[in-house]
């Protein structure tokens, strides 16, 4: 007896098996990870070693070379570059471009650092290692419609807490910061009657936010330079730095000057329909089911809107990547309803309506299946796995 005929004897079972199949592959569709794009190896990482109070000769010494004779020792690394400056050491390493199981060799890297900083200096801290470094944002908002930017960052930074909430959130970063400083502005007129000149400001300021060498102290024979921080760093800190007006006679800074906490000048600055704006990104986990994640980030965003008592408060979205998957799968549903009903008007004209019944139900039965398998060997559905699988469903047809 051959394969085909036994084939045919077990009708049956094999109608029962791929029945089976079907079924789970509906069940498959909704629970498979779904994303916009593939994710790429994780072929780069960051290394940041700090240790307080050390100098560049200390740390290239005793953390910075250890660490790079022991990493290269590891043959899948393509390239390791190392910058050190004072109190910190920083490694940006390269895997090479074959390497596929990325996870083992940042292992190796993580088992490198718990070796090599036995025997760092005291009061290293300890080593911070990155190595999804290539993370894109799935989600982007801009908040808007306040002029005042730190308003807007302020905003902007409590959206990122409630982001962070959401299960399967990874990393919420936001772009356009402006950061803060603070301005003293002066009135010249003021400054000629009290007889202050500029240099008297430029200096007492100079010298309050500059660290101050307070000497060395030694642990277990290493020397370790000691720095007393600024002691400015609010503005009411700043104003009552005093002056000595031409007189003699001491005056405080707010009363010949305006300090008041303000944005940087900066080419860091962001805007939306000409308005100030600060962005806010959301990069998502992966593997995950990006369709109900992106739901849940539009919900938990509506939430905190809803709660904001500023009434010009805009929080928009610039980027919505789920929405994108969810009108690929769409398309790819409409893709499979067209392949079935021109096979079966094609088979209903040549060859019969049995036959054209019987043949249209096999194809999204073959589809099923495929997407059970796909889903049971650890696939991710995206717009390449999504335009194979097009390509593939056409071929069959």
């Amino acid at each position: 007896m051959n394969l085909g005929q036994w084939v045919l004897n077990q009708r049956r079972l094999f109608f029962i098996i791929g029945g089976l199949l079907a079924v789970l592959g509906v069940f498959s569709l909704s629970a498979v990870p779904k994303d916009e794009d593939p994710r790429l190896p994780d072929w780069f990482a960051t290394i940041i070693v700090v240790l307080p109070g050390g100098d560049v000769e200390q740390i290239d010494e005793m953390i910075a070379k250890p660490i790079n004779d022991h990493l290269k020792e590891i043959d899948e690394l393509k390239k390791v570059e190392t910058t050190t400056r004072m109190n910190v050491s920083t490694f940006q390493l390269e895997m090479k471009d074959s390497v596929r199981n990325t996870k083992d060799v940042w292992d190796k890297v993580r088992r490198v650092l718990d070796d090599v900083k036995k025997d760092f200096p005291a009061g290293t801290q300890e080593p911070n290692f990155f190595e999804n470094t290539n993370r894109l944002e799935t989600i982007l908002y801009v908040v808007s419609g306040d002029p005042d930017i730190l308003k807007l960052k302020q905003i902007a930074t409590d959206l990122k807490q409630s982001l962070l909430s959401v299960a399967g959130t990874s990393q919420v970063v936001i772009h356009g910061d402006p950061q803060e400083e603070i301005q003293a502005l002066f009135s010249q007129d003021k400054l000629e009657e009290l007889s202050i000149p500029h240099g008297q400001i430029i200096q007492k300021v100079s010298r309050a936010n500059t660290g101050t060498p307070a000497g060395s102290i030694n642990i277990d024979g290493k020397k370790i330079p000691l720095i007393i921080p600024s002691r400015i760093s609010t503005v009411d800190q700043v104003s009552q730095l005093r002056l000595m007006k031409g007189s003699g006679d001491p005056i405080e800074l707010n009363q010949v000057a305006q300090v008041r906490l303000a944005p940087r000048r900066l080419e860091n600055r962001a805007y939306w329909n000409g308005e100030p704006a600060v962005f806010v990104g959301v990069v998502a986990q992966h593997p995950i089911e990006i369709v109900k994640f992106g739901q849940s980030v539009r919900d938990q965003v509506k939430k905190f809107e809803n709660s904001q008592p500023a009434q010009n408060l805009k929080i928009s979205e610039v980027s919505f990547n789920p929405d994108r998957t969810k009108e690929r799968l769409q398309d790819l549903g409409m893709n499979l309803l067209i392949g079935i009903l021109t096979v079966g008007l094609i088979l209903w004209f040549w060859m019969g309506w049995k036959v054209s019944l019987v043949v249209s139900l096999f194809v999204p039965i073959i589809s099923l299946v495929g997407f059970f398998i796909y889903s049971a060997t650890g696939g991710v559905l995206h717009q390449i796995s999504l335009a194979a699988f097009v390509i593939s469903l056409g071929q069959f047809i």
